[in-house]
């Protein structure tokens, strides 16, 4: 843990220097995955950390990352960013997703440099009495107290439970069920006794190669099995077999004795560890699934995502749609990341389209005995939402007429509604896209209004429209997109 702390407090201290440089939410998105979380990975790649430890370096991360109020979700910012997120690496999902690889190569064909995978396989074998790794992967929840053992081997069976459910295959060959425990095939509203699951089908039957069917053991078996096989015995509608009905509708024959069994048919004893695992998929897109085993680390995580399925199928009105960020078509944001924005104003702007602002409407209505009125602060004569805040208070709107015509954006900008239609669809009232340099100019509108606001309402100052438009002008950057024939 010494050296899982040191570590910590290397991220903390960086992450104070670099909160010194005041970052937007895009630069210290990137600068958090690159500089930040990158320490980790090395060390989460050999050696699982304790779950306390993950958490305190995430609400390092988060800080660095969010430090305003309000804030979206965690998980918000680890969205992608063509779905409104920042793309951060979520902290908890990687220390799983590094170690995938030893389950691609538990399912692979042996290779002479894979020193670690029959290490993975006894160690198994030892913890949880069963032979074969198919039960760990088809019912991952039932060794997680055999395996809590070591964590390394706590840490597999974590992650192979948040993978999708491994389904049966009729494809496999019928030997491959020997390995199940009877408890999670048998009926579950049957007079039967409570099984251990150390208790397989292997445990009644026999696989005959030659013939390629189960035949029950004639010999004298424990209390608990003998139960078992009267009770196939008792329900079957055949003379010579018994069957037992598996997930997928796949049904398995029990023959009562060598006499009964079908034709002999000729096959290769098995050469592998685990059957294929081909059928074993997920889906990335909406009309695209990959096998999992396949897959790359940033589509595992992605899985994950609480919001997987809403960014597979987007809802739509009125269906609720949470985070708000998911509201918008995926080019509005892929064309607000792109946009060379001054940095000032790409975490305000951010933050609108998230609806992530403490406008006093959202704060009476989450802190009522607090924030007792919904007036806003600086024109009083009106309730202050998201809109009001932005675009359509009194005292700004001479700010926004003077700014609008020093960057010639009156004509394309006439309302205050189409002002609010630009900011939050990137489009003209009329559908067609905003042109870049015209955003980049509301912009820097938006950074000198979101500056003045907080120091009215902070420093309780009356609103100046002159001194903002004096703020816009003066400002070299912000000047700097005034067209050359205005100035």
């Amino acid at each position: 843990m010494d050296f899982l702390d040191d570590i910590k407090n290397k991220i903390a201290r960086h992450a104070n220097i670099l909160k010194a440089r005041h970052l937007s939410i895009r630069g210290s998105g990137l600068v958090a995955n690159s500089l930040l979380l990158s320490r980790l990975w090395h060390v989460l790649r050999v050696n699982p950390a304790p779950e306390p430890w993950l958490q305190e370096v995430k609400s390092i991360v988060r800080k660095y990352v969010l430090p305003f109020w309000p804030a979206p979700a965690w998980t918000t910012t680890c969205l992608p960013r063509r779905y409104g997120g920042v793309g951060l690496i979520d902290i908890q999902d990687q220390s799983l997703a590094l170690h995938f690889i030893y389950i691609q190569r538990l399912c692979a064909p042996r290779r002479v440099s894979d020193f670690l995978s029959p290490w993975i396989i006894k160690y198994y074998q030892q913890l949880t009495g069963h032979a074969s790794l198919l039960p760990w992967f088809l019912f991952p929840s039932k060794f997680k107290s055999h395996l809590s053992k070591d964590p390394n081997m706590a840490h597999l069976s974590k992650l192979i439970a948040r993978l999708p459910p491994l389904p049966l295959s009729s494809a496999w060959s019928s030997r491959w069920y020997l390995d199940l425990p009877l408890q999670d095939i048998l009926p579950q509203n049957t007079d039967l006794p409570q099984l251990s699951s150390r208790y397989l089908l292997s445990d009644i039957v026999r696989w005959h190669l030659r013939r390629r069917c189960f035949i029950f053991y004639h010999h004298r078996q424990p209390p608990a099995l003998s139960k078992v096989v009267q009770w196939l015995h008792d329900t079957r509608t055949d003379d010579a077999y018994a069957t037992i009905t598996l997930p997928n509708n796949i049904i398995i024959r029990l023959y009562r004795t060598h006499f009964m069994t079908p034709d002999i048919q000729p096959a290769a004893p098995p050469q592998s560890l685990m059957p294929s695992l081909s059928h074993w998929s997920l889906a990335i897109t909406s009309s695209t699934t990959r096998p999992v085993l396949t897959l790359s680390l940033g589509q595992v995580r992605r899985s994950w995502h609480p919001n997987w399925q809403e960014m597979l199928n987007r809802p739509q009105p009125p269906q609720l749609i949470r985070p708000f960020s998911l509201c918008y078509p995926t080019f509005v944001w892929q064309q607000f990341w792109r946009l060379p924005l001054p940095s000032k104003s790409i975490t305000a702007w951010w933050r609108i389209l998230h609806d992530c602002v403490a406008y006093r409407v959202k704060l009476h209505r989450w802190q009522p005995s607090r924030y007792p009125s919904t007036e806003c602060p600086i024109c009083q004569t009106a309730p202050e939402t998201l809109y009001h805040m932005i675009v359509d208070c009194p005292r700004k709107r001479p700010f926004w007429l003077d700014a609008l015509s020093t960057y010639q954006l009156l004509g394309k900008f006439p309302t205050q509604a189409s002002i609010w239609h630009a900011l939050v669809q990137l489009r003209f009232t009329n559908g067609t896209t905003v042109p870049i340099p015209d955003l980049i100019r509301l912009g820097c509108i938006l950074a000198v209004l979101w500056r003045h606001h907080w120091r009215c309402v902070i420093d309780e100052d009356f609103w100046s429209s002159e001194a903002a438009l004096n703020t816009l002008l003066s400002d070299p950057l912000y000047s700097s997109f005034i067209p050359s024939e205005t100035i």
